[in-house]
């Protein structure tokens, strides 16, 4: 029976390192830390301040004391109520973002709460204090079942109960009885560490708000960890790429998914043509874009409505001094907006930040000059799109002497045709056909419109078929660029 119980705490100890299940813990600490340091704050704050004169603008009268401490928890409590009814109509929320927006507003309401002021600063801080631990608190309450799916595809699903330690450290009663305790104490202490508890409670809600930055699962994995746990039959390359978000160090694109939400405010275009998408994770949708020098990737990016990977040649993503020199030949150097000075410092500063957004957003790379690594091109993409990963391509040929060596800016240039051929390779390996959808990204009148389904023939002859393909891909390419050329 000994060995039993050791074996078991040895078991515990290993699961503690893998990595999904040692940051989903590390948020549950975080968020125990943070709720025990807001809430020893709040225990100094309120004897310390409310218990001496708060002057109110108006007029200069005191208030009592009891008429402050009731505005404050009022607002405390209108903050966690509110919080409660973000997380119910929020229904498909992440748990991590639900948890970074939570931190982000706790931060807001401590530094409101640890500095003097006039009833309303304390009002408010409560309120933002209240409103981020309770949006914390539900962000983690959905990332329960997450860590038990984990622990599922680990295969120690018995181990569910061995962690009900770690489990503890969420509940809020091992959190009412430290700010009791603590409470008790400072309430003749008074306001004297209230300062000294203010940057506590600060560094407890950073560190929780660093936690859910690191968190690995987002709502696309948690949903692929679920479809991946539901079905009998082997999904290697799926069982492959949660093994590398679980089981490996694995950073969300936060800057990323931060950029592209701010260029949708500032940047707004009309989407077109989405009666003509049907989406399907089990046959997922290949999207065709025209490049428009670096316009069309960012407008197929953020106007996509799936998470999609792009394809994206070998040239930017591989050697910074390869990279540098495509981007200065092919887009910034002919850019008439950019000075000639400033053109390869750009190329240069763009490369980094090409190197890192690409990986981030896990682009396939595309090996045009080496035809003997272009198999995993395509090996890569077929288990992407195994994975219920879409694909997002520009097939358009920047080397066509009709395009004088460019993308071009408007229209569409010749294609490539070897893309076409990710359509029987995809066949192959799961007997299901190809769509593709032709789109066009129109920088002059900001719009971005869909095409119709073009499915693959397995039929056919595989020539044919890709011919037949990439002419259809064209012609729709082609034609929508020219309905948007005619709008008025």
């Amino acid at each position: 029976m000994e060995e039993n119980q050791t074996q078991e705490k040895r078991t515990i100890r290993q699961l503690r390192r893998v990595p999904a299940v040692r940051r989903l813990i590390a948020i549950r600490c975080a968020l125990n830390g943070a709720m025990a340091g807001v809430g020893l704050l709040l225990a100094a704050l309120l004897p310390g301040l409310l218990l001496t004169v708060m002057v109110m603008a108006l007029g200069g009268a005191t208030l009592s004391p009891w008429l402050c401490v009731a505005s404050a928890v009022l607002s405390l409590l209108a903050g966690a109520a509110g919080s409660g009814l973000i997380a119910r109509h929020a229904k498909d929320a992440e748990p991590s973002g639900l948890l970074v927006l939570g931190a982000l507003l706790g931060l807001a309401g401590v530094l409101l709460l640890s500095f003097d002021g006039v009833l309303l600063q304390l009002c408010a801080g409560c309120a933002l204090t209240g409103l981020g631990l309770g949006l914390c608190c539900a962000g983690a309450h959905r990332l329960t079942p997450v860590l038990q799916d984990v622990l599922r595809f680990l295969g120690e699903e018995a181990q569910w109960k061995e962690l009900r330690q770690e489990r503890a450290l969420l509940a809020l009663n091992s959190v009412t009885g430290a700010v009791l305790l603590g409470g008790a104490v400072l309430l003749v202490l008074r306001s004297r560490f209230r300062l000294a508890l203010g940057l506590a409670a600060l560094v407890c809600m950073a560190v929780l708000l660093v936690c859910a930055l690191n968190c690995p699962v987002d709502r696309r994995y948690a949903h692929k960890l679920r479809r991946f746990l539901s079905r009998e039959e082997e999904q290697k390359p799926l069982r492959k790429q949660l093994e590398g978000v679980l089981l490996e160090k694995h950073r969300r694109p936060w800057l990323i998914l931060a950029i592209i939400a701010v260029l949708h405010r500032v940047y707004p275009h009309r989407v077109l043509g989405r009666e003509h998408l049907r989406m399907d994770e089990d046959n997922p949708i290949v999207y065709l874009c025209n490049h428009g020098e670096l316009y069309g990737p960012v407008a197929a990016m953020l106007y996509i409505p799936e998470y999609v990977r792009p394809w994206s040649i070998s040239q930017i993503m591989v050697d910074p001094q390869e990279t540098a020199e495509y981007l200065h030949r092919y887009n910034f150097g002919p850019a008439r907006w950019l000075p000639g000075p400033l053109k390869w410092p750009v190329s240069r500063l763009v490369t980094r930040i090409a190197h890192w957004g690409l990986h981030a957003l896990e682009a396939i790379p595309v090996f045009r000059d080496h035809p003997s690594q272009l198999r995993n091109t395509f090996r890569m993409a077929v288990e992407a799109l195994q994975c219920g990963d879409p694909m997002l391509i520009f097939p358009e040929n920047p080397n066509a002497v009709e395009q004088d060596h460019g993308y071009e800016r408007s229209g569409v240039g010749t294609l490539f045709s070897g893309f076409a051929m990710l359509a029987p390779a995809y066949y192959n390996r799961t007997g299901k056909c190809c769509r593709f959808v032709p789109m066009y990204a129109h920088q002059g009148k900001r719009t971005v419109k869909f095409g119709e389904e073009i499915v693959f023939n397995p039929d056919n002859d595989p020539i044919t078929e890709r011919d037949r393909l990439v002419s259809e891909i064209g012609a729709q390419m082609n034609r929508i660029c020219a309905e948007m050329e005619e709008r008025v």
